[in-house]
Order: structure tokens, then sequence, then C-alpha cells
């Protein structure tokens, strides 16, 4: 790949981060406030097809014409929430070297407040060029394809760097390589199911995909 310029997107729950915990408190907190469904589980965040809070509110049984303020409520909390989750081990030395020669952009389902915080407090800023958040209703696909275009780019020259089956999907929706990792929120036989083009067990094996 000497000489192209690719595009290339991480999710930032799991890939980047560890907010595992996090996360899943923050879920049993807003289903006990709001008095619906049942408890998150950890086995939830580990399973859903479609890894977003408004998605995980109908996993977990809150009435479909709530589920949208139960992410709503998510988003408030973890903009609330003090916690920076620690960056994955190896993660920082990755996203360095590879910011040198290509572009690279944040896709996630959380709150952009929330990620840009965490990347700055991390010192990962510097290395991301912009974030596609998940605070618009606009697919993971749809945000892959508006990205492209952004950068002028194309679907040969792109990719989506995910831990979860839907990175996964919306990244073979837009038509761009897909790279699992397996140390994330979802587990390897979870990830396989999608059939990604890449899948690593650490960070440095990223680094190699595009030697």
């Amino acid at each position: 790949m000497e000489g192209v310029v690719l595009l290339i997107h991480f999710d930032y729950d799991g890939v980047l981060v560890d907010s595992f915990d996090q996360l899943l408190d923050l879920a049993q907190r807003t289903q006990k406030e709001m008095g619906a469904g049942r408890v998150p589980r950890a086995e939830d965040f580990r399973t859903i097809a479609n890894l977003t809070l408004k998605e995980l509110g109908c996993v977990i049984g809150i009435p479909e014409g709530r589920a949208g303020e139960f992410a709503a409520q998510m988003f408030h909390s973890l903009r609330q929430d003090s916690r920076i989750p620690a960056v994955q081990e190896g993660i920082r030395e990755i996203l360095e070297k590879l910011s040198r020669k290509h572009t690279l952009v944040v896709m996630t389902a959380n709150s952009g407040e929330v990620v840009r915080k965490g990347l700055r407090q991390s010192g990962l800023e510097a290395f991301i060029r912009t974030i596609y958040d998940g605070e618009t209703s606009a697919s993971k696909a749809h945000k892959i394809q508006a990205s492209m275009k952004t950068f002028g780019v194309s679907t040969s020259q792109t990719y989506m760097v995910g831990d979860a089956l839907s990175d996964i999907t919306e990244g073979k929706k837009a038509g761009v390589k897909t790279i699992a990792v397996a140390w994330g929120y979802q587990p390897r036989e979870r990830l396989v199911e999608g059939n990604p083009d890449y899948l690593v067990e650490t960070p440095r094996e990223i680094l190699k995909i595009f030697d």
C-alpha cells in the first residue's frame, strides 16, 4: 500500500478504550431510573446484533416508544460521568504510526462530546481527523459513505475497524474492507458471523495489514 493514503474508521468503545464496565454501569442505572424493562447484563453487550444505545433499550425490554428516551438518558449520563476509560494496550502506538500517512476517523455509537473529551484527555486527539457520533439517526454505513465523500476516498481505500458484529455488517453495507478486533465488547465467535476481511487479536496485527 506504498504511496496510497487510506481512510480508516475506528470504533471508539472497546476498540480504542476499555469502557465496558462504565457503559454497563450507566445502562443499569438508566434502566432503574426509567423503571422499565429489565436490568441490563454484560451478555447483552456481547451478543446484541446492532450495538447502539437505542437498540440496547429494545433488547432489555424498554417499550419501543421509549427506547429513544433510554438512549437520550444514556447520552446525558455519559456526558455527566467524570470517568475517562483507559486506552487499550497498544492502541496509542498504532494510531500514532498510522496517522503519519493515513486519515483516521472515529465512527462511534457514543456521544461526540464524550468521545472528544476522552480522546483529548487520553492524548489521542491529535491522531484523529474527525468523529462521526451516535447522536444522529443515520446508520454507520451511511456515515462511512459520507466520510468517504468528505475525504474523497474510494471504497477500495477505506476500512472499518470494530469490535461488534454491527461494525462489520455496517462496513460491508458501505462496501469497505472490515477489520474485527477480538479485544473489545463482542467475542471472536460473534464477530466471525459477519465474515470480516480481517480478524485480529492484538493492535499490533492491525499495523501488519497496512505494511
